[in-house]
């Protein structure tokens, strides 16, 4: 029985790790882009140029390529370093881990907290 537990949890947690992905991208990149906007309308525009309520889609993509870039390039020592370093995550504790905190971000995204 514990070889089908691990089993059916290591898809569970590919799909909640896909939406955790998600996730982070609708809330964490905005976050992010929302301060680099404000940083680009007050230099080209002013310093009263951020009341502007939309991102420019040019700010949306760096910021989605820079994720992904470091995603690849260095997200590897933290899986690394909290998969096995800090504590001895199997699939079981993989999943309750990446559920919560995908409920977590999006319902503080749809509540509109950063």
């Amino acid at each position: 029985h514990a070889a089908d537990a691990r089993f059916v949890f290591r898809y569970l947690l590919v799909f909640v790790a896909t939406l955790e992905s998600f996730a982070h991208g609708a809330n964490d990149t905005a976050n992010a882009t929302g301060a680099f906007t404000a940083v680009v309308e007050a230099f080209t525009t002013g310093i009263y140029g951020c009341s502007q309520d939309e991102t420019p889609w040019w700010v949306m993509g760096c910021a989605g390529l820079c994720v992904a870039l470091g995603i690849n390039l260095l997200g590897y020592r933290v899986i690394r370093t909290i998969g096995s370093e800090i504590a001895e995550v199997d699939f079981q504790r993989g999943f309750c881990i990446e559920f919560a905190s995908t409920v977590t971000v999006i319902v503080c995204t749809i509540l509109e907290m950063p």
